[in-house]
């Protein structure tokens, strides 16, 4: 359990930072640890769990490029994201505001910064929240990524044309990402996951086993060129 950016691990008893689950309630998202608790431990309000070694190593998301909150002078790839907080996304607290407000507000903003949202992505909660507002008003749309793979989403009208809601598993249940879909891109030194072969060997004998092994490794990273035309609403 760590802050989300910066500093150490939190502690159980002063030295223990690191907790293994054994108990999971998918119905109240309540997770059990083992590891007593005494007075020298210092998790606090609003951490965040983290897979032990993750933390920092592993692909910058979305809310890297859009944080919630102003990004501070910390370079992000090297660059001072403070001098312009265009650089660090836009931001919305959409918190007091119907679900429908919030996403026309933040596409209105976004619009006014040159961006045209083309896509919000959102938790299931809130797709549904969004489904039930617009009522008789809802207008469903088939999107296809494929021919084997499809999505169904609901479309809402905004300043610059229809935009998209497509729900996600993954996507915080607090924030919707408003996105101009065309400024962000998956780089990737070679094939996103690909079998390590630079020696020219793909498999390796293992040397105190009957067996062989196969090493794949991913080399890249999620970037966008145009972060102010992005948006995170917290709702």
């Amino acid at each position: 359990m760590l802050t989300k950016a910066g500093g150490s691990a939190r502690t159980s008893n002063g030295t223990l930072a690191s907790f293994p689950i054994v108990g999971i309630n998918r119905s109240t998202g309540a997770l059990t640890v083992t590891g007593a608790y005494d007075a020298s431990g210092t998790i606090a309000a609003n951490d965040y769990i983290f897979v032990n070694g993750d933390r920092g190593l592993k692909i910058s998301g979305m809310e890297g490029w859009v944080p919630a909150s102003a990004p501070s002078s910390t370079a992000f790839f090297g660059v001072d994201r403070s001098v312009d907080t265009r650089l660090g996304g836009l931001r919305l607290t959409g918190t007091s505001l119907p679900i429908e407000e919030a996403l026309i507000n933040g596409a209105s903003l976004c619009a006014r910064e040159g961006g045209k949202i083309d896509h919000f992505f959102m938790s299931y909660a809130k797709y549904a929240e969004l489904e039930k507002a617009l009522g008789s008003k809802v207008q469903y749309i088939d999107l296809k990524v494929n021919p084997e793979v499809g999505f169904r989403g609901i479309m809402v009208n905004g300043p610059r044309g229809p935009i998209k809601c497509i729900p996600d598993q993954n996507c915080p249940a607090t924030t919707i990402f408003g996105v101009q879909l065309d400024s962000w891109k998956l780089y990737s030194l070679g094939k996103a996951v690909r079998v390590i072969d630079s020696d020219g060997l793909q498999m390796l004998r293992q040397s105190s086993a009957d067996g062989v092994e196969v090493r794949y490794g991913f080399y890249g990273n999620l970037g966008c060129n145009a972060p102010g035309r992005n948006i995170n609403i917290s709702v």
